[in-house]
């Protein structure tokens, strides 16, 4: 099927489908499942839960990139103190 929100979907136990994101400056396709019955369709709530997430992926996504860099970051840091320790 094709849904207004979420694109082309198949039903396999749930809705799959893909959608592309933006992280570390690349796009990635990955899978998204979506709870919901094959006769009943996809519910309000995954679609306001989805726009929601579109709405602030740039945001989100921006959070997510800053604080993987930070950590490995702080990682490497904290392993070059140990070393210098020993």
């Amino acid at each position: 099927m094709v849904d207004s929100i979420f694109g082309e979907l198949e039903y396999d136990f749930l809705w799959e489908g893909k959608i592309i994101i933006t992280m570390f400056n690349m796009e990635y396709e990955i899978g998204l499942g979506i709870n919901g019955e094959e006769e009943d369709g996809i519910g309000q709530l995954q679609r306001e839960a989805y726009i929601s997430f579109k709405e602030k992926e740039n945001e989100t996504m921006n959070k997510v990139n800053n604080d993987i860099y930070e950590y490995s970051d702080n990682t490497g840091k904290n392993e070059n103190a140990r070393k210098n320790e020993g």
